[in-house]
């Protein structure tokens, strides 16, 4: 089969594409990314560990530093940076420090059965970790609230109550409370969420 030579123009139009491909590919290609970046747990006491994972292209540097809020809660900032050619890109996570005796608020929303409010949901595991378990449950409404979690159940008021004191905080709560006569009267009165406050131990 006979060839047919390239032209001068052509070959030139050939080098310079090849070269612009080697160049997009060695641009692009060299980038830095982050594909994967977990800090747990993302709650932790003054002097606990944290660990960090992270999956990278480029050369990885972890920084960390401490922010408040007012007087009582601290964020520990974790920022993973990745560098390559120059250039770099960041994420960040944010870690909660508490303290034992520091409030907690659970909150979730309210849906009505027969003349009931129940309240439920699960406070995150991969969060809270294991560091921390229920010291008392309080209730910060006027109202009387039923609790049941961790296989326990209780009727709070405001004063502290010890019945769920050792559990996890983190899993599955329901809140409960009886509709008031108004509220039978009238669902537009009818509390669109209902929350507890414990207070957390630092195991």
């Amino acid at each position: 089969m006979q060839k047919c030579p390239l032209s001068p123009g052509a070959k030139s139009r050939y080098t310079t594409s090849r070269y612009f491909l080697l160049f997009l590919l060695f641009a692009f290609g060299c980038k830095p990314a982050i594909y994967e970046f977990k800090v747990t747990p993302r709650v932790i006491g003054p002097d606990d560990s944290i660990r960090v994972a992270w999956k990278v292209r480029g050369e990885p540097t972890i920084s960390i530093h401490d922010e408040h809020l007012g007087n009582d809660t601290t964020y520990r900032i974790v920022t993973l940076t990745a560098s390559s050619h120059g250039k770099e890109v960041y994420r960040d996570s944010m870690v909660t420090v508490l303290n034992t005796g520091d409030l907690n608020q659970i909150v979730f929303s309210t849906v009505l059965k027969g003349d009931t409010l129940v309240a439920a949901g699960i406070k995150n595991a991969a969060r809270w970790g294991d560091l921390f378990v229920v010291g008392s449950v309080s209730n910060p409404s006027a109202r009387i609230l039923s609790i049941f979690h961790a296989g326990k159940s209780a009727d709070i008021s405001k004063i502290p109550n010890q019945t769920f004191s050792g559990t996890p905080v983190s899993g599955p709560w329901q809140i409960s409370t009886l509709l008031t006569p108004a509220e039978k009267a009238d669902h537009r009165l009818l509390p669109a969420k209902l929350s507890i406050l414990i207070t957390l131990k630092h195991k």
